[in-house]
């Protein structure tokens, strides 16, 4: 959902384990243009069992896109840490 600068997305999918047990997920996240190609982004996430908590930040110049972002996953007794670097070519659909 775009409104202005800002856009909305939503998730909540859900699917059975090997065990049988019900896992689930259910994630929010927002993304803001103060400045038209410079998009910030945040989310989170609520999973079986934790959280996950992402942000991000692109660069978008014409057909050359740099996206950087990081999450953190607390959950089942530990925390991991994830991020992911992305150089991308060509336009928008």
């Amino acid at each position: 959902m775009n409104s202005g600068g800002a856009t909305r997305a939503t998730t909540v999918p859900w699917r059975p384990s090997r065990r049988f047990i019900p896992t689930s997920r259910g994630g929010a996240g927002a993304e803001l243009r103060v400045i038209p190609f410079v998009p910030l982004r945040a989310g989170l996430t609520t999973l079986t069992g934790g959280m996950r908590y992402s942000a991000g930040v692109g660069f978008e110049f014409g057909v050359v896109n740099l996206q950087a972002s990081a999450s953190l996953l607390n959950g089942d007794g530990r925390n991991d840490t994830a991020g992911v670097l992305t150089l991308s070519f060509g336009g928008r659909w």
